[in-house]
């Protein structure tokens, strides 16, 4: 989402964008102190720089969904419209930016887009402003850090020739200390060295318990640091930036767990506020609704969470009640917790469960060895939505091409059979069990969460204890969801990952209409296309086309810098044609020349979608509509039940993805990866 055509410059933090944007204003006005409309429910901490230079502070009405009140906006806009205008994006959602683009139109003012709380761009944010404005330091392990990007095609249009009166972005620190003296600002060499030191107490769990806090207390003022960001934060977020989504995913997570427990905790009056962003945004904090804000705030500090309140409203809004209610009835309404990365879940699972929650005694739960391929097969079908990783054929695959050696378990309760479970094993120096399980266990329908809990716990204590000298590595087919993630988090599970598997799943017990009407407009176009080209699509159980269609998947693969498992799916197919289950490979050719083909493997009642490739020419035919739709109808005329496109990267392999999620599935999530020991 790079816009080429911007500048971007870093400083110590966003408070310092806020004040050269308006030094900017103030050179292009003849002196003359800019007006600067900063929304009423915003920090008066942010406001420090700004405060220092000769400005005019207007504070805006928000609605309560936080957007600006624009109606109000042009009524004072008569008297004293803005010369900037400032659009935040609250607690990492994107507030849409048409209304803003237009009301500085309008009135001529700079348009900036404060997205000091976002931790990366997304769509709906960035789009639009003369300028935008990050905080790094705010989501990630840094002192300070904040970014300002000045471009040329927002609002006010501009131009290279507007960037270019700017500076370089090299000499934006030194202008910002120019602008209010730079006498005015504390170094940050102290700051770091407080800041590294609360860092590592927290890396050795040194974390000191939240003290009591009256719903009033105003922090005081900020600390501002000097315009530059130092070498030192630079670097630190170099390294985080490897780690970006890993963080955005723990943010989420987080989010996730603590609304599930604050749901079902007894007595609380917390409601949630402000969950209508779309899932690429990654949270801020959690944002809660209260009718008794001092008994909650107080109640949540004393449990060991870091219960806090927003904002430190500015001193003019304080003094306008009447003009400024909404911000006010915010500030006295909402708290907010945590949700930071480093957080951990054990601990916030802890702090909100109450004395009594627990997993269910795993000792009624019995683990049987299952040696029947029919038997395995059979609960199998009786799984609503299998996998594949958890077929009997992907494991005698997977033993064969890796050394691991496969261990099959159904689990019992009162000799009922609750879930199956299939698992690889190796020993190390003779001592040492390792044992993996992938995208298990399979529950049978009218297991109730408790039964779930009692039997997650129970498989992580028998299969991952060190005084065992046991090790389980575990992807668990969990979904993405608050209560899954509690789940996990009380049992013996620890989430070392939060990148889990994602992909979509397309109900096969539609009829074809239905199935049809579900394709994207552009996908079922695509495939109007390709009907209208009358291309024949052929079944094939020859090896010699296999072997034609992995030498294509492999080349595309591997030109794209990815690990193509090609040994691991020949002996898929070989097994799966020994076991009568070789799935469905179609074809698209024109005599000798593959155009393309598709492989979809059975397990249960669900498929998914292994392999796919097309050629240039099929490509142009648009083959690859018409053989995944011929796919779809042929599992369904099988009495297949769900469909599975085989899993979605949007990072790697955007365009895939897009051309899958266009089948109409439903958008799954896994919780991620961890270990029991």
């Amino acid at each position: 989402m790079r816009d080429e055509s911007a500048s971007a410059g870093w400083l110590s933090k966003s408070a310092w964008s806020l004040a050269l944007i308006a030094y900017w204003r103030q050179q292009c006005q003849d002196g003359r102190p800019p007006r600067v409309w900063i929304p009423d429910y915003f920090c008066n901490g942010s406001l420090a720089a700004l405060r220092q230079l000769p400005v005019e502070l207007h504070f805006y009405p928000v609605q309560p969904d936080l957007r600006p009140d624009y109606k109000a906006a042009r009524q004072r806009a008569k008297d004293a419209p803005p010369d900037i205008f400032l659009l935040v994006h609250y607690f990492g959602q994107p507030l849409p930016t048409a209304d803003a683009r237009e009301f500085c139109k309008h009135s001529g003012a700079w348009l900036v887009e404060d997205a000091a709380h976002v931790l990366q761009p997304v769509a709906g944010i960035g789009a639009e402003g003369d300028f935008v404005l990050y905080s790094p330091h705010k989501l990630l392990a840094l002192p300070h850090g904040s970014l300002l990007i000045a471009r040329a095609g927002g609002a006010s249009k501009l131009g290279e020739d507007g960037l270019a009166r700017l500076g370089a972005p090299a000499s934006w620190s030194h202008q910002a200390g120019i602008a209010i003296g730079q006498a005015r600002a504390t170094g940050a060499s102290l700051q770091t060295l407080v800041w590294c030191a609360k860092r590592s107490l927290q890396k050795l769990g040194l974390r000191p318990r939240p003290a009591p806090l009256s719903f009033d207390d105003d922090p005081g003022a900020a600390t501002l640091p000097a315009p530059a960001m130092s070498r030192f934060a630079q670097r630190l977020l170099g390294l985080s930036l490897r780690d970006l989504p890993k963080a955005s995913a723990w943010r989420k997570q987080n989010l996730l767990v603590l609304d599930e427990l604050i749901n079902g905790s007894a007595g609380n009056t917390l409601e949630l506020a402000w969950r209508n962003a779309p899932s690429s945004a990654t949270p801020y904090m959690a944002s809660y609704r209260t009718a008794d804000p001092q008994a909650e705030l107080t109640q949540l500090r004393a449990r060991g969470l870091h219960a806090s309140t927003w904002p430190d409203l500015p001193p003019e809004v304080l003094a306008s009640q009447e003009q400024h209610a909404t911000a006010l009835a915010l500030r006295a309404s909402h708290l907010f917790l945590p949700v930071h990365q480093s957080l951990p879940r054990c601990e916030l699972i802890a702090c909100l469960d109450s004395p009594t929650t627990s997993a269910s005694a795993p000792a009624s739960i019995e683990l049987r060895e299952v040696d029947s391929q029919a038997s395995w097969n059979t609960m199998l079908q009786a799984v609503p939505a299998s996998n594949l990783l958890q077929s009997w054929s992907y494991g005698q695959s997977k033993r064969a091409t890796s050394g691991w050696q496969v261990q099959r378990l159904e689990m019992h309760i009162g000799g009922k059979t609750i879930a199956m479970v299939q698992l690889m094993t190796r020993r190390l120096a003779g001592c040492l069990t390792i044992s993996r399980i992938n995208r298990g266990p399979l529950f049978l329908p009218g297991t109730s969460p408790e039964i779930e809990l009692a039997c997650l716990d129970k498989l992580g204590r028998a299969l991952g204890r060190w005084s065992r000298a046991r090790v389980l590595s575990w992807a668990p087919e969990r979904l993405l969801t608050g209560r899954h993630l509690v789940q996990l988090g009380r049992s013996c599970f620890r989430l070392l990952s939060p990148c889990g598997w994602s992909s979509s799943m397309i109900d096969l017990r539609q009829d074809e209409a239905q199935l049809r009407s579900g394709l994207s407009g552009s996908w079922r176009n695509m495939l109007n296309v390709a009907q209208r080209n009358a291309l024949l699509v052929k079944e094939s159980r020859e090896d010699a086309v296999f072997e034609r269609l992995l030498a294509n998947c492999q080349k595309l693969m591997t030109d794209r810098g990815m690990v193509f498992p090609d040994t691991l799916y020949r002996t898929l197919w070989k097994q799966l044609r020994e076991d009568a289950t070789p799935g469905l490979l179609l074809v698209v050719s024109d005599g000798d020349e593959l155009l393309a083909a598709t492989w979809a493997v059975t397990h249960g009642r669900s498929a998914t979608y292994l392999l796919g490739w097309s050629g240039e020419r099929g490509r142009k035919l648009h083959a690859h509509h018409i053989l995944l739709w011929e796919t779809m109808l042929r599992l369904k005329a099988d009495g297949l039940h769900w469909f599975d496109s085989g899993g979605i990267d949007d990072e790697r392999t955007g365009g895939i993805a897009a051309f899958k999620l266009g089948l109409g599935g439903e958008r799954y999530n896994l919780a991620g990866e961890g270990w029991c020991r």
